[in-house]
């Protein structure tokens, strides 16, 4: 039985299933939205107010669910960003332990035992992780010695919308989807982050800082927030 349920603003549907063996009301989220599960003997506000109260639970499962199905499903010929370019996964079955990952010409090649869907994301982002510390680490180390700018640590961020960020003590972070991006979008988000060193703020002189070093920030910005959403949601964790 299909009905609706208005949590924080938000028009959600969801499916009441009653059973003669529940004693307790019960919540579940997948794929198919929220299904509650209550006794014949719940009323409905009794059902109402076990969802209000989970209000914020249900919100962000369901807004988890959405981003995972909109996330690539890996499989033998799936392509993705990286680095500005299309790239395609190769999957080879083998018959190791450890899934053996290697990339040439826009091809990356796992070896693996299991080759379903949930076996091979955790290494194929775990090699993208670590292809985005390398790559990013390496240009914020070139573009810092270029600007004379000396930062304090660097850290992958793994944010919702926000490409970096740079703290008052020098600590640089860089989200690791920039690996996807065309590299010199990854360029300006480090130029970007470098001459907040000199302002923390973005006045006018903040600005001139960017555009000594990337004259064509304002292009680069806007690809970024058009490419940013598609991004967001093909890789959410």
């Amino acid at each position: 039985m299909k009905r609706k349920a208005t949590l924080k603003g938000k028009t959600i549907t969801y499916e009441l299933k009653r059973s003669f063996n529940r004693r307790t009301i019960g919540l579940k989220v997948d794929q198919d939205g929220l299904t509650v599960m209550a006794p014949y003997s719940t009323s409905e506000s009794q059902v109402e107010q076990a969802i209000n109260t989970k209000a914020t639970w249900i919100l962000n499962a369901l807004g988890r669910v959405k981003s995972q199905l909109k996330a690539i499903q890996w499989q033998d010929g799936t392509t993705f960003p990286f680095q500005g370019r299309n790239c395609q996964l190769k999957i080879v079955e083998d018959f190791i332990r450890k899934p053996k990952l290697s990339y040439e010409d826009g091809i990356l090649t796992i070896e693996t035992l299991q080759t379903d869907n949930t076996s091979i994301t955790l290494p194929i982002l775990k090699w993208l992780h670590n292809q985005a510390f390398d790559i990013l680490s390496s240009k914020l180390e070139n573009k810092a010695k270029a600007m004379g700018a000396t930062y304090a640590r660097f850290g992958l961020s793994n944010a919702q919308g926000r490409w970096g960020s740079c703290t008052s003590k020098g600590n640089i972070r860089l989200n690791w989807r920039l690996i996807l991006t065309d590299p010199v979008l990854a360029d300006y988000v480090i130029v970007h982050e470098l001459a907040h060193l000199e302002e923390m703020n973005h006045s006018p002189r903040f600005w001139s800082i960017v555009e000594a070093w990337c004259p064509d920030w304002k292009s680069m910005r806007k690809r970024l927030n058009a490419e940013g959403p598609k991004l967001f949601q093909l890789f959410p964790h």
